[in-house]
């Protein structure tokens, strides 16, 4: 499942699949700051 957040540049495929809290929830996991369903590595 974290694999494909590193697919940043598909972000519709990943806004799509992942909650917000699901997101908000791997975000934190993988220490990843969320900015309007896009990743800021």
């Amino acid at each position: 499942m974290p694999d494909l957040l590193w697919h940043a540049e598909n972000d519709q495929l990943t806004m799509s699949i992942y909650t917000d809290a699901s997101m908000m929830f791997s975000a934190k996991e993988q220490n990843i700051t969320w900015k309007t369903g896009r990743v800021a590595l």
